[in-house]
């Protein structure tokens, strides 16, 4: 981080510059560098001495934050208090529920930031996360509206005097229906799909992918491009969730990080691993169970929901098509490897699925590759 007081003004010339950096060490110098060793907040105090002999100090709070190339969260664990995340200014208003992060009904807008402490993402990046309102929004002419915030640099909220990034949001309104991807600017905000809302897109999507590459930010909703615009004005920073008031929304399948992005214009993939179709990231039993549930069980086989997610994972035989046959390749690995073999990969390292043989499965999400 940089320190720079040469802006300083003086009566008499300015003898010595002191730095005390709140870490325990100090520098000297009219401008200077540091490097934090860990994540904080830090009183950074600047005393300066004249040719006179007059002194004067000033002292800021500098926040630190970790870095982090990838960040995921499935909110698969106990009800009650959200943790591994930054609530800002509203203690107990966000809450594990159900396996997924809930808020609300909100009285007031709320805001939450990945990691604890808030954890800062490359400028390189997709977002993936699922988003549900659980009731329409109570005022009339704003209905339902929730969204993320990505390349932010404060974890507090929009209209903070400080506060910068991108937001993407769906709203009800009449005059701006459906996604809006906004720069905000220190509380001013600026629609990069003017004059914002996407009409064709009347519900709420189920998932959201936001990629970040050179320029371009591009805005997915349930696998459909929606909005893609050109804006470097930020690049890396925090990820954030947010509700506005009279809201009731869920979110889950958190996934932020680089996701092996094209480098010429191709399709973006998300990394996985064959077979490991529960995605835990482990290749045993339990995989041939969960994809036998999908093709053969009943409505309610949490398999059902988690396979489509990631249909990568239980193509075990790479032929482009989920059946028994691809239980039998795994069942096959795990009790005859020695005459069957591994499966095609990815399967020994996490990666993406191989462009031959073609097919038409996907995988929009899978977290143990993302961690």
């Amino acid at each position: 981080m940089d320190f720079d007081a040469n802006c300083s003004t003086f009566e008499n010339a300015p003898l010595s510059y002191a730095w005390d950096f709140g870490d325990g060490t100090n520098g000297s110098g009219a401008a200077v560098g540091h490097v934090f060793s860990a994540a904080g907040s830090y009183p950074v105090t600047l005393t300066i001495e004249d040719s006179g002999g007059a002194t004067a100090a000033t002292q800021r709070t500098v926040t630190v934050f970790d870095v982090a190339e990838s960040f995921a969260d499935d909110f698969e664990r106990a009800d009650g208090p959200i943790d591994g995340w930054t609530a800002y200014a509203i203690p107990g208003a966000w809450n594990l529920s159900g396996g997924t992060l809930a808020t609300g009904p909100s009285a007031e807008e709320r805001w939450i930031w990945a990691g604890d402490p808030p954890v800062f993402l490359p400028e390189r990046m997709v977002l993936t996360f699922d988003m549900s309102f659980l009731a329409p929004g109570t005022d009339p002419l704003v209905g339902r509206h929730a969204g993320a915030v990505f390349c932010a640099r404060t974890p507090t909220h929009r209209y903070a005097p400080d506060a910068r990034g991108y937001t993407v949001f769906y709203i009800d309104r009449a005059d701006d229906r459906g996604l809006t991807l906004d720069r905000w600017d220190h509380g001013a905000l600026t629609p990069l799909n003017p004059p914002g809302g996407t009409p064709a897109i009347a519900e709420p999507p189920s998932t959201l992918r936001i990629e970040v590459e050179g320029p371009a930010i591009r805005v997915f909703a349930d696998g459909a491009l929606a909005i893609e615009a050109e804006d470097e004005t930020y690049r890396d920073g925090l990820f954030g969730l947010w509700v506005w008031e009279a809201n009731h929304v869920r979110f889950d399948n958190v996934l932020l990080g680089v996701d092996e992005l094209p480098s010429c214009g191709g399709a973006a993939g998300t990394r996985f691993l064959r077979g490991d179709t529960n995605a835990d990231g482990r290749h045993n039993i339990a995989d041939a169970i969960c994809l036998l549930g999908f093709l053969f069980g009943s409505e309610d086989d949490p398999c059902k929901q988690g396979i489509p997610r990631c249909r990568d994972t239980a193509d075990a035989n790479n032929d482009g098509k989920i059946d028994i046959a691809d239980a039998i390749k795994i069942l096959g690995y795990l009790f005859t490897s020695a005459t069957t073999g591994p499966l095609p990969e990815p399967f020994t390292a996490c990666g993406l699925d191989p462009a031959e043989p073609a097919d038409s499965l996907d995988c929009a999400a899978y977290a143990p590759c993302a961690r």
